[in-house]
């Protein structure tokens, strides 16, 4: 809990939400918190949206989980969905900021995204801001959340050197509970104690 609110704190967010039942997972690092999100994603029958051209790695935990992927461009300019709701519950991994682009989201890419999560209550959007170094997460990841349908991914390792140290989800509730029922997220002592020297 103290390491959860310290994050928090160091980021701006609130001590609670933005939505109602928003919490916070704990994981070895982000991998770790893709795996166990992954693997809920799956079981509920979800469709990952994710890009081709930037972290082979979604791909091979999608696919070790069983989760099928659906891959998009990101350069020159991200391809992001538009189209009316699938059969299947989506799920969108966007990087912010965006790699390779080195920006963040435009303010016409934030209302494309809020239109879309709009669309369909089920769909899902996973924000993962491990490359975020500066004392707040940007505007548009901040706007993404109030939606209630946005996840944010974030990271100790990268900005400390240090990989595995210590992985932040903050999820919506049912989703929290959906992780739960699988497999254990673990944090190891170890790590947790230097997290929090940090």
């Amino acid at each position: 809990r103290e390491l959860e609110r310290v994050w928090r704190a160091a980021f701006g967010l609130p001590g609670t939400g933005p939505a109602v039942d928003a919490r916070v997972l704990l994981g070895r690092g982000v991998r770790d918190l893709l795996r166990a999100l992954f693997q809920h994603f799956a079981r509920e029958g979800r469709v990952l949206r994710a890009p081709s051209d930037v972290y082979p790695v979604y791909h091979s935990l999608a696919a070790s989980a069983g989760l099928p992927v659906h891959p998009f461009a990101t350069c020159p300019v991200p391809e992001l969905p538009s189209q009316a709701p699938q059969a299947s519950p989506e799920v969108l991994l966007i990087p912010e900021p965006l790699v390779p682009l080195g920006r963040f989201l435009s303010d016409d890419e934030v209302r494309g995204l809020e239109a879309w999560l709009g669309a369909d209550p089920r769909r899902l959007l996973v924000l993962d801001a491990v490359y975020t170094f500066a004392p707040r997460f940007s505007p548009a990841t901040e706007r993404l959340l109030q939606t209630g349908q946005t996840l944010l991914l974030h990271s100790l390792a990268k900005g400390h050197l240090t990989p595995d140290l210590a992985g932040f989800a903050l999820v919506p509730g049912a989703v929290a509970r959906g992780v739960e029922q699988g497999e254990a997220l673990q944090l190891e002592p170890t790590a947790l104690r230097q997290a929090c020297f940090l």
